[in-house]
């Protein structure tokens, strides 16, 4: 439902001469305020004539959609826009004193003048942006799909076929087909390349009338006049607005997602289809863009046996036929004291579908510009006998009504007093025509409720479809979004705003061009104020009329006016409408209501029976009013906190935290990386039980190690029995925290020496100085007068400029180590920091943890541990080597087991394969099959030892380490080829340090944030997209070798008996 009224905003390049409006008086060199109402006086009928060959033209076009009709309303369209460039051109030479006019309308007229039309933009620019415009428009007033399992018959175009199939279907996979099909003809037509070039015409455009861009330029008939409006003020209540009305929205969502889960009609055809807390399959609402959900009523009102309040069956009984609809629509408004539609409006509308052309079929109302005593006004309309139809046949003719209101105005004030105001109108009038009293229904509670359902639909499904659209164009219009993330982003606002997703996964198509005001550059911010506005205007006119008392209890309700025939309420809202543009919108406000604010009261009393009986429905069915992140409020409520159990249309927690994988099948990915690895840890966990025998000769040759004698609370690092396995003594031990100790102090100042070493490694690739993370508002060393918790972690404040360290630092190698890996993070969140928030993450959550660990396996060779003055030289031989690697190992390959169980324990337990009463014995059982250890002492099901690692009770996903573990050597091989290291060294003695081409390659990965999908970015970084252990397998192959031969050459055993945990376990001590 769209007005075109004066739609200008493209040109071609034709030369052409006006002439103008000769003014000869000047005072001082400039004309004054006499000489501009004179010019805008002999302006007017020019300009209204060349206004309306323009429309003429263009209505030819919309009319009977042909190749030759497109190219003379393009032609003609581009003649005016020049005539309006040369008009704002005179405005500015002649009357650029107009701010210094003491009268007030004059101003406002010159002002809105001189920014109607594309001013200095190059004519050959605004060509290419014309025919850009053009095609759009064609394309989405021609394209067809194909019948459901029919490719044969692939001539279905929008309106009405596929909107009619959207409305009467109920099957899921056909629905899907109609909806996939749209989107995809529609993206592939358009194409985002081609949408990006308009953007930037556009912008072009705007900065031409000296705005920043476009979305500006668009919300400038917002400016209500008081000192200090900002657009991007406007856009900022408008997103706050929005807040406010989200909560009844959430309520309206979660009730007809309760009803479409559990049944639709008579029969639950969407079993497993829709989460309890999840997202609705944007298909399955009954319209392509899930903005109107009437459809949905006959089969989800909330009383099934009351009659419906769709008076489509009465209409069709009836015999009504589109003329009718349109009469009595007539007679609605005259019945008001407005004036009848004109014998133009009846002779030229276009009022049902031809059958022997295509036209543009999108509902909309036209002013022929003719201004002062015109009476040619008319309606486009692709009419069906509906209540949906006739519902926009009012609110299309409301247009027409403030157009004959005003019409007598000059040029510039032929307008709404903002562009909601126009929306309003007819809606305003629809909400009388469609009480159940109108539509002569015997009102009783449950009729009320179905009532008020209906209009639910219609009217609150609409709000979040509309904030979405153009705060989608806000940022494209502002650069902030980037032509790759159109649709991505596209469908963040539209699951974070509606709370729907597609049906299938959309990364290449571009979507939003499946919608008609993105392709025709329709501004789409003034339906969502219109949404508000009606409801104000409604008000006010039921106050006038009789029908309404605020604050009196015993009035009847808001919803039950019914102002049909009541000249008292149609003058108020005459007087608004005369004024037009003239006026700043807060004054025709006042003019309606009383008030200068837009408020959502009227709104919100408007649907208080209904809010209430959805909080009563929920509440009795166990329903929550929550959808994705906005489920956290239930988390508490949810057994063991884990409310994403079904919330975001995940099966369980383990599948929530699995999404940023992105794959269906990343479990088994994992399971297989484990099982490439898992050789060289059994050949290194044989090793280490063989050696450490001989100072615990207890542990039997096959048996799985206790976990408490391997250096670390849970056997996942190893390093600190390295000098009980270290394979060649007399040779290098590589173990720096004795030189550490020795050149920094355990206190702040020492300690940031240490950050200061490990930062200057980033900087000499070219990444970004981190020192504010270990600054004064970090915590790096721990506090003397407080607790604190002391897992090391950095943290990203999301303010662009606040990034900081939190670290218990103590002067050794493993935490010189873990220095690199914090700063790692930190050094992702500065590269990343300028991407739009929701992009501010790894590309999956293992690429953040690999990070610093990358710089790590460069900072731990010895040939970087030498050139910084923490290794002493020494020429490196076999041994020395098999040294080094073992030390690597015992933190590297030891951990991937543990990596591995963690999240496959929480697993089973999200799925409900481990259930309570058998935590404990399952997490022993997995420990020693994964890891091979055992605890030292008896554990029952009272002892939960799973939680003694802070992972866990933290809720915390662990298998990103895991995969980190993998990632880190797959990426440092990639940046040690980039560096041409592995010419002249083996992987495991790599250092990028100073080499500025790796550092480029980082940064890459780190400023794409995860605006990329992650197996993506990871073949434009690696050749592959997949996950790959072949990198740490050969890092370590050296010391595999050595592994094996010290097998052979003791002969000791492989594996473990992996049922011995049985022995530690008291089966008697369940809770």
């Amino acid at each position: 439902m769209t007005v075109f009224f004066n739609k200008v905003l493209l040109v071609l390049p034709f030369v052409v001469i006006f002439a103008q409006v000769s003014v000869q008086r000047e005072l001082n060199g400039k004309y004054t305020q006499e000489d501009a109402i004179d010019y805008l006086q002999s302006l007017e009928s020019e300009y209204s004539r060349e206004c309306n060959k323009q429309m003429t033209a263009r209505w030819k076009y919309i009319v009977d959609v042909t190749p030759e009709n497109e190219k003379e309303s393009t032609r003609v369209t581009n003649v005016f826009l020049q005539y309006q460039s040369s008009v704002q051109q005179e405005i500015m030479s002649r009357y650029s004193n107009w701010p210094s006019f003491p009268n007030a309308t004059v101003k406002r007229e010159l002002k809105y003048l001189a920014i109607k039309g594309p001013a200095t933009m190059e004519p050959f620019k605004v060509a290419e942006m014309n025919e850009l415009s053009s095609h759009m428009e064609s394309v989405y007033a021609t394209a067809t799909v194909c019948e459901y399992n029919d490719t044969q018959k692939c001539n279905l175009r929008l309106e009405p076929e596929i909107e009619q199939k959207l409305t009467s279907v109920t099957d899921y996979d056909e629905l899907a087909h109609y909806w996939t099909a749209w989107h995809n003809v529609m993206g592939k037509a358009v194409t985002a390349s081609n949408y990006t070039k308009f953007i930037v015409f556009q912008n072009e455009m705007a900065r031409a009338n000296n705005f920043t861009d476009m979305s500006q330029m668009w919300l400038e008939p917002y400016n209500d006049g008081s000192k200090g409006w900002a657009a991007s003020n406007f856009k900022t209540e408008m997103i706050e607005t929005w807040a406010k009305l989200k909560p009844m929205y959430r309520k309206l969502h979660a009730y007809v997602r309760m009803k479409l889960r559990k049944s639709y009609g008579r029969a639950p055809v969407y079993e497993g289809k829709i989460k309890k807390y999840g997202y609705i399959p944007a298909h399955l609402l009954g319209n392509m863009w899930a903005q109107d959900w009437s459809a949905l009523d006959a089969r989800t009102k909330p009383y099934a046996d009351t009659p419906s309040l769709d008076a489509t069956a009465a209409l069709v009984q009836q015999n009504y036929t589109v003329l009718r609809i349109f009469q009595e629509a007539d007679k609605f408004f005259q019945g008001l004291g407005l004036p009848p539609m004109t014998e133009t409006f009846w002779k030229e509308s276009m009022l049902e579908r031809p059958k022997d052309r295509e036209v543009v079929c999108h509902a909309s109302a036209e002013d022929f510009c003719l201004g002062k005593g015109s009476e040619d006004f008319r309606i486009k309309m692709c009419t069906e006998v509906n209540m949906e139809d006739l519902i926009t046949v009012h609110h299309e003719m409301g247009h027409i009504a403030y157009f004959m209101q005003y019409t007598d105005h000059h040029y510039a004030f032929r307008d709404g007093a903002n562009p909601g105001f126009h929306e309003a109108i007819g809606d305003a009038l629809a909400l009388a025509v469609t009480t159940p009293k109108h539509l002569q229904c015997v009102l009783v509670t449950k009729t009320d409720i179905n009532f008020l359902y209906l209009m639910a639909l219609q009217k609150i499904a609409f709000f979040p479809f509309a904030i979405s659209m153009d705060q989608w164009r806000w940022e494209v219009f502002g650069g902030t979004l980037k032509e790759e993330d159109y649709t991505r982003r596209w469908w963040e606002l539209r699951k974070e705003n509606q709370g729907i997703i597609p049906p299938e996964e959309r990364h290449s198509s571009f979507d939003p061009a499946a919608k008609y005001h993105i392709v025709a550059n329709v501004p789409y911010i003034r339906y969502f104020v219109s949404h508000i506005l009606q409801f104000q205007f409604y008000e006010a006119m039921c106050v006038e009329a009789g029908e309404y008392r605020p604050n009196d209890p015993k009035s009847k309700p808001l919803y039950q006016c019914d102002f049909a025939g009541n000249k008292a309420a149609g003058k108020r809202l005459s007087n608004m409408m005369k004024l037009g543009f003239s006026k700043p919108w807060p004054e025709a406000l006042e003019a309606i209501t009383g008030s200068r604010e837009m408020s959502i009261e009227p709104l919100l009393n408007y649907f208080t029976p209904l809010i209430q009986f959805f909080d009563e429905e929920l509440a009795a069915a166990g329903e929550s009013d929550c959808f994705g992140r906005d489920c956290q409020a239930v988390a508490s409520e949810y057994i063991n906190g884990h409310y994403e159990r079904e919330a975001s249309g995940y099966d369980n927690q383990g599948d929530f935290w699995l999404r940023q994988y992105e794959s269906d099948t990343f479990r088994d990915e994992v399971t297989t990386l484990w099982e490439t690895v898992r050789p060289l840890y059994e050949e290194l966990y044989a090793y280490v039980r063989f050696r450490l025998r001989k100072t615990y000769p207890q542990i039997g040759a096959s048996s799985p190690l206790p976990a408490h004698i391997l250096g670390n609370m849970w056997a996942q690092s190893w390093e600190n029995v390295y000098d009980k396995v270290l394979p060649y003594e007399g040779f290098p031990s590589f173990d720096i925290t004795a030189a550490l100790k020795e050149k920094f102090k355990p206190d702040l100042q020492g300690v940031r020496g240490m950050f200061w070493v490990a930062d200057d490694f980033f900087v000499s690739t070219g990444l970004a100085n981190v020192s504010m993370a270990y600054g004064d508002r970090a915590m790096v060393i721990k506090p003397e007068n407080k607790s604190a918790v002391c897992h090391a972690s950095a943290w990203d404040f999301c303010d662009k400029e606040d990034f900081r360290i939190k670290m218990c630092t103590n002067v050794d190698m493993e935490d010189f180590i873990t220095i690199h890996h914090e700063l790692g993070h930190i050094q992702y969140y500065i590269q990343y920091k300028d991407l739009p928030i929701t992009l501010r993450e790894g590309a999956n959550p293992g690429f953040h943890e690999a990070i610093g660990d990358v710089i790590a396996l460069s900072v731990a060779t010895p040939k970087h541990m030498q050139k910084i003055g923490f290794l002493n030289a020494t020429t490196p031989s076999d041994e020395s080597t098999v040294n080094y690697l073992m030390k690597m190992a015992l933190d590297k390959v030891a951990f991937l087991p543990f990596g591995f169980l963690i999240d496959s324990y929480r697993w089973k337990i999200f799925d409900g394969s481990i259930t309570n009463g058998s935590y404990t014995y399952e997490w022993l059982k997995m420990r020693a099959t994964f890891q091979g250890v055992v605890p030292p002492v008896a554990r029952s099901e009272q002892d939960f030892d799973a939680g003694a690692k802070y992972h866990v009770p933290d809720d915390t996903p662990y298998v990103a380490y895991f995969v980190s573990y993998i990632l880190q050597f797959q990426l440092h091989k990639v940046l040690c080829e980039t560096a041409g290291e592995l010419k002249k060294n083996p992987l495991y003695e790599c250092d990028i340090y100073g080499n500025a081409a790796a550092g480029l390659k980082l940064k890459k990965i780190l400023q794409s944030g995860s605006s990329k999908m992650w197996k993506d970015l990871l073949k434009e970084i690696t050749g592959s997209p997949d996950l790959d252990a072949t990198a740490l397998l050969e890092y370590f192959q050296p010391l595999r070798k050595y592994l094996e031969d010290e097998r052979q050459t003791h002969d000791y055993p492989l594996g473990w008996d992996a049922t011995a945990f049985e022995d530690f376990y008291e089966s008697n001590r369940h809770l």
